[in-house]
């Protein structure tokens, strides 16, 4: 990633002095905390503090976003920051007036945006899973399980399709790689028969909701939805491409050139915000940084197996988990866009690799194990 920004200087129209500001502010702000964890956390007994203080404090907040759709979509404590920090901008009044299916106004929590919280519980939900299958604690587990259960009913109710979706692709993955394959698609497959087959009869009101995100190539029924279609993203991704057909196809306009576009001009006429990465990569990086952002993603994939190998780990729940908690966000910076949460998803990242190298327990793996072990998907 650090190499496709290095070759935003080359042929950009940004000043140099701009790109290297922001560069420097954006490492500090997404990966300082990771770095840090990574190598300030040595102990189990440090991870289990953070684990405590980070979830409780993650356990509040989703108890109170069910709070906020139990009133009615209000929000007090958005409501008095709003007050303090924005006040000529009335987020809570903007975001509760949206509607969104059948889901009239949009849950952002103690977040500014229903697309951050979105993001966080898209992360949350396979942090949740991930430790309901690693830890031993029948108290945990269910405390773990009631955490998945909040988590997963707020990024409901945010009204973020592409966080829905993301998370669904990723069970889909979890489905067809684990050892209960045959027994999970068949369950998945008798869900999806049921959830659109019944339709009204089990979702009610809320049957557009599933029908935007289970047929989110259908133009119609995104619409109804009021959110974005399959075809507005295609002609988004084809406005990319337009932006740097100036000749920047290779090195692309610059680091934070879709930032600085935004606070000059605000919304671009056809790409709206820049709402995926990959028209922010593709426009500040040309395809020869999409090349290298794509390689990135890759090695995060890579260094799973890494300390899965390095550990004599087997491949069970856990590790396809893992895997799935990579699909789900990449999956949703692509059809949303970063929407700062990119810190906090490199913090889970890093967390989770610790958490796996300092409880590992050596373990005999089988030789098909170990094959699958070092099989990588192709594109990843």
């Amino acid at each position: 990633m650090l190499f496709s920004v290095i070759f935003t200087f080359f042929g950009s129209v940004v000043d140099i002095d701009v790109q290297l500001k922001q560069l420097i502010t954006y490492l500090i702000q997404e990966f300082a905390l990771g770095f840090m964890i990574w190598h300030v956390y040595k102990t189990k007994r440090q991870l289990n503090i953070f684990f405590s203080i980070v979830l409780t404090a993650i356990a509040v907040s989703s108890v109170y976003g069910i709070y906020c759709v139990l009133i009615g979509g209000s929000n007090p404590y958005i409501g008095f920051i709003n007050l303090i920090y924005q006040p000529k901008f009335d987020a809570l009044a903007v975001y509760s007036e949206i509607e969104r299916g059948s889901l009239q106004g949009r849950l952002q929590a103690t977040t500014g945006h229903p697309m951050i919280w979105a993001g966080y519980t898209t992360v949350l939900c396979f942090v949740c899973a991930f430790l309901i299958f690693k830890t031993k604690s029948k108290i945990e587990k269910v405390l773990f399980s009631a955490l998945l259960f909040l988590v997963g009913a707020n990024l409901i109710f945010t009204g973020t399709r592409s966080a829905l979706l993301a998370v669904l692709l990723s069970l889909f993955f979890i489905v067809i790689f684990t050892s209960i394959r045959t027994k999970g698609i068949l369950l998945f497959g008798v869900f999806l028969i049921l959830l659109v087959g019944l339709d009204t009869s089990i979702l009610g009101k809320y049957q557009d909701v599933a029908d935007s995100v289970l047929f989110v190539w259908n133009q119609k029924k995104s619409e109804s939805y009021n959110g974005s279609t399959v075809g507005m993203r295609i002609n988004q991704l084809n406005g990319s491409v337009d932006i740097i057909s100036d000749g920047s196809e290779l090195f692309g306009k610059g680091y934070s050139w879709t930032q600085l576009y935004l606070q000059k001009n605000g919304d671009h006429p056809v790409l709206l915000a820049f709402e995926s990465i990959l028209f922010v990569v593709l426009i500040e990086s040309g395809f020869f940084g999409l090349l290298l952002w794509i390689y990135w993603m890759r090695g995060l994939f890579k260094n799973i197996s890494t300390v899965y190998r390095a550990k004599r780990q087997a491949l069970g729940m856990d590790y396809r988990i893992l895997q799935a908690y990579l699909i789900s966000y990449i999956t949703y910076i692509l059809l949303t866009g970063i929407n700062l949460t990119f810190y906090f998803f490199v913090i889970f990242y890093v967390v989770l690799l610790k958490y796996i190298m300092l409880n590992a327990q050596p373990q005999k793996i089988k030789a098909k194990e170990n094959l699958q072990l070092t099989y990588e998907p192709a594109g990843l």
